[in-house]
This record gives structure tokens, sequence and C-alpha cells, in this order.
């Protein structure tokens, strides 16, 4: 669908939207490695002044580490729940198997002559 005024068309043409991103995504890796290491907040703040050059505080480094981690850990729960799911889905059926008896173990049909059963 194009726009039918030619001064939308034209920043159209010459702009892209802006996009919000957090400017510590890039450096997602290095701030997890270091967190995991045992550094701390304050301490990736610096690393990331020096280092990288970026401007942030210590507090935009909690929440991104608590919110990146929250969602992380929300994606392996999920994880993990389908595959326990599974399992017992396919334990069930495992179950339900053995549960069932053939017709003969039921009613324990054997040669015996339906004379000699009355």
């Amino acid at each position: 669908m194009q726009p039918s005024d030619p001064s939308l068309a034209r920043f159209l043409a010459n702009n892209t939207p802006a996009k919000r991103t957090n400017k510590l995504e890039e450096f997602k890796e290095q701030i997890f490695f270091l967190k995991e290491k045992g550094f701390s907040d304050n301490q990736i703040v610096e690393f990331l002044r020096t280092e990288k050059k970026i401007q942030t505080t210590q507090q935009a480094v909690n929440r991104f580490i608590h919110t990146r981690k929250n969602s992380t850990l929300t994606q392996k729960k999920s994880e993990i729940t389908k595959k326990v799911v599974e399992k017992q889905k396919i334990s069930g059926n495992l179950k339900q198997r053995s549960a069932r008896k053939t017709t003969t173990e039921v009613f324990r049909i054997d040669d015996t002559p339906l004379e000699d059963l009355i």
C-alpha cells in the first residue's frame, strides 16, 4: 500500500522506523559471562564503560540481567516441561499396554472341553 501524499512517500523512502533496542543487548554474552564468574553489576558497568565505551548504570545492568535471565529460565522451564510430559505419555502408554490382558488371560481359555466346564 503506497501513501497518496508525495511528501509521506519521500519520508518513507528516506527513513526507516526507529527500533527500540537496548544498547546492552549487543554485549549480552559478555555481561552474562562476567556475571557467571561472580563479577558485581558495578564491575560490569566499569567493563562496559572502559572496554566497550558504553555509558550505563548499575541499575540498567541489573534490570538487563534479571529480565533476560527470567526469560531464559522461562524458556528452559518450558522445554523441560515438554520433555517431562512426553516421557509421561510414553510411560503411560507402556503402563496401559502392560495392564491390558488378552482374552485368553482374562478367561483362562485352555484346551479343556466345554462339557467338562459345565
